[in-house]
């Protein structure tokens, strides 16, 4: 079945479990630099927008 939290759009639901999708899959093929890469950019993504808040 299909459920969106009620704290989410289902958009944001949408990108979230695709972009979690994406860490497991290169997780499980054992692509560690890519996944690391993603990681830390995510995390510069998301720093920027806390400091921009």
């Amino acid at each position: 079945s299909y459920t969106v939290p009620k704290n989410t759009d289902p958009a944001t639901y949408s990108m979230s479990t695709s972009f979690e999708a994406v860490l497991g899959y290169l997780y499980l093929a054992g692509e560690l630099n890519r996944l690391q890469e993603l990681m830390e950019k995510s995390l510069e993504i998301v720093e920027k927008g806390v400091e921009n808040n």
